[in-house]
């Protein structure tokens, strides 16, 4: 069997050992069968109160839950209280509260509460019909310690954490978390999350017992889990995933978000670039490590190794850690689900699923049962979300409508070209309109963009509606004409060659569920998309290379070819995907993009790309763009995908002009601007002009960019700015240079 890539060979290539799922076994105990029937019972009062009750003791357990095989609770006319099961701990007085409907939400089942002793009552109004309980069995624990696993280099470094936005769920014995969609849902692994394996979901959980058995917060920090809201998929590394909602809490009437009060924000894993991952949850602990830490809420940092569907860290975890957030550290951002193990006492490292992976997103786009969202407010952009920006840079009208958002909280989020989003508080001109400023950038440059905005309970709104995983695409140019557009959906022409034994392109709807390191959905949202070997199963390319060959097409000195592109081989330096073209109808050739391994582009996800042909290939009416995929020596998975190819007409004309390193637009360069762009970075401000704040011109504006000019304003080792940028190639006068200035061009 050669399809070993998405079990385990990638992890046994890169961390020199095997990744499995984490163990997710239940939480240890024991059932004790009950023989407890309450019979018919009515209230013999004028008053409301205790018409049944009884104590279920079970001597030694470190903590109960009950089980009941019927629960009818009697009701009232109209105006009478509903009738209600009380259940109490007799070690700390934790109580829950349920009517009717609570029942059947907990699935005939209660909370669970510590010590060995509770008291079952039943609370009902004189005017209440007949009411019975049937006691089918108690759960109670039986801890014993699992081994450790995943743990880099060895020693489990994890120190006990508190972070109310991560819950443990039982009986499965996982992790979940909060997240920022509209209903604040729960995020975990797809292996913890089958048919009644998630019942109930806890918060601010106590350590567990100096024997190391789980103890268990008040029935208020309790929630029953929604099953019709579960949505999973448990197709290995980079494919486990699961989304779900719990019902308010029987005894606050509040929601998980409500009473915890915050959430993770999703975010797409951005590349590598010596961040530290932090991994928060409840992972078992072995023999060396106290016995209160186990299974109780823990975290650990540890460097990011890989971006993807697979992010990979060196972190440590184990059992019980499955479904934790993977968060970039010191944020409020998550960018997967912890989920298989890979770690070991070399290091290695241990895998998750990244937040872009497209079912998940797919999910989250369609929530069920109580994720269904209600949104408070909408955002919407006068005039629609514009798909080309003007280098001067342009103004955007917001308008929301509903209820207000929160004052302050209004935000669009830019990427520059850098796979980085900045947030920047848009300017408010009524309490439901605003102003959203993109600024200057370089013609020819691709922008992604969204906005956000909150209520006053911290509830986020996107536009679009997705965030950051549907950010617009904006190309920056002073207008734009569309000369050919292709999502795939019918037969523009393309043709396919190549020698390939298996794994030709072909058009069509993704079939292979992204489990064998295929896209699981196209990338527009059309549907269609041309894939290699559009079969189930183990037929990717192999023996030699497949073309995609596109219709002849005519291009101009302003041409832009966009297009998405999918590479997937686990980082072989063999294999490649390379993107052509041609000016003279096929006689010669130019690589204009390639994906050559090692690097995170070959590990299998949606990449948007966008190219100026004048920097290539000179205009022509003999034009044609290839995607050539190879897997010619040693045979490895090699999946690849295209989409949403697009050649538009993108005039820059004249351009702005700005003098390099004049973060304040001043016209001139001195201390005040390094000074001007530290202040903008952390006060995350918008930038009057970006294209002088890059001192460095590396293409993005960060802190690097003030100490590469501070050290050119004190001289050291002769470091000088790049030239000054002026419109229709001109000679600089040193002077005022605005950096929205257009100049006319002779």
């Amino acid at each position: 069997m050669r399809r070993i890539f998405c079990s385990w060979f990638m992890a046994a290539v890169l961390t020199g050992g095997l990744a499995s799922a984490q163990i997710v076994d239940p939480v240890p105990h024991y059932e004790v069968p009950l023989a407890i029937d309450s019979g018919w019972v009515t209230s013999q009062s004028t008053t409301r109160g205790v018409i049944y009750s009884t104590y279920v003791d079970v001597p030694g357990a470190a903590w109960l839950q009950l089980r009941f095989d019927d629960v009818v609770l009697g009701q009232c006319p109209q105006g009478g209280r509903p009738t209600e099961l009380r259940i109490t701990s007799l070690l700390d007085g934790a109580e829950q509260r349920m009517q009717a409907h609570h029942v059947r939400q907990w699935q005939k089942s209660t909370a669970y509460f510590n010590g060995d002793s509770l008291l079952v009552e039943l609370v009902a109004d004189p005017c209440a019909t007949e009411s019975r309980l049937d006691f089918e069995v108690a759960i109670r624990d039986g801890y014993s310690f699992n081994p450790t696993n995943s743990i880099c280099f060895a020693t489990d470094d994890r120190l006990p954490s508190t972070d109310e936005r991560v819950a443990r769920v039982l009986p499965v014995t996982c992790t979940v978390w909060l997240i920022s969609d509209v209903n604040h849902c729960f995020l975990t692994a797809g292996h913890c999350a089958p048919p009644s394996s998630m019942n109930v979901v806890e918060f601010n959980t106590p350590l567990s017992s100096s024997t190391g058995a789980i103890q268990h917060p008040p029935p208020e920090d309790q929630y029953a889990v929604d099953d019709s809201s579960i949505q999973r998929g448990a197709n290995g590394i980079g494919a486990d995933w699961g989304y779900f909602g719990c019902f308010p809490n029987t005894n606050t009437g509040l929601t998980p978000f409500q009473a915890q009060g915050r959430s993770f924000d999703l975010i797409p894993p951005p590349p590598v670039s010596g961040q530290l991952i932090q991994i928060t949850g409840y992972g078992s602990t072995g023999s060396t490590v106290p016995a209160p830490y186990d299974n109780a809420q823990k975290s650990h940092e540890g460097p990011y190794l890989q971006a993807g569907n697979n992010v990979r860290y060196q972190t440590d975890t184990t059992g019980g850690n499955s479904g934790s957030p993977v968060i970039l550290n010191g944020t409020n951002f998550a960018i997967g689900i912890h989920t298989h193990a890979g770690c070991n006492s070399s290091g290695g490292g241990n895998n998750g699923t990244g937040s872009q992976f497209g079912p998940l997103q797919t999910a989250l786009a369609n929530p069920l049962g109580v994720c269904v969202p209600v949104a408070p407010f909408s955002i919407s952009v006068v005039g629609g979300l514009p798909d080309v920006v003007d280098p001067a840079g342009v103004t955007l009208s917001l308008t929301t409508a509903g209820t207000t958002p929160a004052t302050g909280t209004m935000r669009m989020w830019l990427d520059s070209g850098s796979g980085f989003f900045s947030s920047f508080l848009v300017t408010e001109t009524s309490p439901t309109t605003f102003d959203a400023t993109i600024p200057t950038h370089l013609c020819g440059s691709i922008l992604r963009y969204y906005f956000s905005g909150e209520t006053a309970s911290g509830q986020v709104i996107y536009e679009p509606s997705a965030g950051p995983f549907a950010a617009q695409v904006a190309l920056v140019g002073t207008s734009l004409t569309g000369v050919f557009d292709d999502d795939f959906e019918t037969d523009q022409g393309w043709t396919v060659t190549g020698n390939a034994t298996t794994g030709s392109w072909e058009r069509g709807l993704p079939i292979g569920g992204g489990d064998l390191g295929d896209p699981a959905t196209d990338a527009d949202g059309s549907g269609q998309c041309f894939v290699t070997g559009n079969t189930d199963g183990d037929f990717d390319v192999d023996g030699g290379e497949t073309i995609l060959t596109s219709p002849m097409l005519s291009t101009t000195n302003d041409s832009v070819l966009s297009y998405y592109r999918w590479f997937n081989n686990g980082a072989s330096p063999e294999d490649e995907l390379r993107v052509e073209v041609t000016a003279d109808g096929g006689g010669q050739w130019t690589v204009i993009d390639a994906v050559v391994p090692p690097t995170i582009e070959a590990f299998g996800q949606w990449y948007l790309r966008s190219i100026r042909l004048s920097q290539h290939i000179a205009p022509t009416t003999q034009f044609q763009v290839r995607f050539v995929v190879s897997d010619t020596a040693t045979e490895h998975v090699v999946e690849a995908a295209v989409d949403g190819v697009r050649l538009d007409d993108v005039p820059c004309g004249v351009g702005p002009n700005f003098l390099r390193g004049d973060v304040n637009d001043d016209g001139a360069v001195n201390i005040g601007d390094p000074v001007a762009l530290l202040g903008f970075l952390f006060s995350s401000q918008a930038i009057p002009c970006e294209l002088a704040a890059d001192a460095n011109d590396d293409e993005g504006v960060n802190v690097a960019d003030a100490v590469f000019e501070l050290s050119v304003l004190f001289g050291a080792s002769g470091e000088q700015l790049p030239p000054p940028v002026v419109a229709c190639g001109q000679d600089p006068t040193l002077g005022a240079l605005p950096c929205g200035t257009l100049m006319q061009c002779p």
